[in-house]
């Protein structure tokens, strides 16, 4: 949804019981609302449990992840140093890829990324007694990487399918009319019922959001990543997607900043470092 519509369909939910006419029913009006309202408030509240619970779960796993990221750079370092660098690169272009997604279901389309980094550490070798004795914690690691992505992209799937957002929807239709077959014509219970309305639009809002990881997605700011660059010494990264977003002002500089150029030869990314 557009920044237009964004707008302009709250106003015009709050403005709805001002311009439609006053109409009534030849029916109980009040008991059908209460039902109508009761099965919303049922399935809002079941799919709102269900995103959230994936929505924890995500925030587990991105930590769990960018442990483990840093985990395998500290083993590499330890058991072959002169590999430290590969592994950096490499793990750096994975999370400059996920971070090329608004949201969270980026797992199966890093996999590339995911086998170089597992590339690089199969390729280590150690040098002394204490790489022998790490080995075994490094491919640990790795094998861990595996099962956190794997399970990533089950966990980023959406619960609510088209077939549970048309009964939603046709839940909330149901609800604004009979509803406004309730007015008086009087000017309070005209702000009570546009209250009502946007709340329910923010709530089915609130679950797409959740469902999608929108809302997870906003509320890390790219900001899971970065003590994998600090601890490597990089400068931070943050996609160009961040700066349109206005989050990269009160940032520390420098840092780097990616952006997607067409060429001739098909998208190429450039990385600016700001001052």
């Amino acid at each position: 949804m557009n920044k237009k519509a964004k707008i302009a369909l709250p106003a015009l939910l709050f403005l709805l019981p001002f311009l439609v006419p006053m109409y009534g029913a030849d029916f109980e009006v009040s008991t059908i609302v209460t039902i109508a309202s009761l099965f919303f408030a049922i399935l809002v509240g079941f799919f709102i449990a269900g995103a959230t619970s994936n929505y924890l779960r995500m925030q587990t796993l991105i930590a769990t992840e960018e442990g483990v990221l840093m985990s395998l750079y500290n083993y590499v370092c330890l058991i072959a140093r002169d590999r430290s660098v590969e592994v950096v690169d490499a793990i750096e272009r994975y999370i400059i890829a996920v971070y090329e997604f608004d949201t969270l279901g980026y797992a199966d389309d890093t996999r590339k990324e995911l086998h170089r980094i597992v590339e690089v550490v199969d390729s280590v070798a150690p040098h002394d007694a204490l790489g022998t004795e790490l080995y075994a914690n490094l491919h640990s690691a790795k094998a861990q990487l595996y099962a956190i992505n794997q399970e990533m992209d089950l966990t980023t799937k959406e619960i609510v399918t088209q077939r549970h957002w048309t009964i939603l929807l046709a839940l909330a239709l149901l609800i604004v009319l009979l509803t406004l077959a309730l007015r008086d014509g009087s000017l309070l219970v005209n702000i009570v019922v546009s209250v009502l309305f946007l709340a329910m639009y923010q709530i089915l809002v609130l679950v797409h959001e959740i469902d999608s990881n929108i809302f997870f997605a906003s509320q890390l700011a790219y900001e899971p990543a970065q003590p994998f660059f600090d601890l490597t010494g990089r400068l931070h990264y943050y996609p160009a997607a961040a700066e349109k977003q206005g989050l990269l002002r009160d940032k520390k500089k420098p840092y780097r900043v990616g952006y997607v150029v067409e060429t001739k030869r098909g998208p190429k990314r450039k990385i600016k470092v700001v001052k």
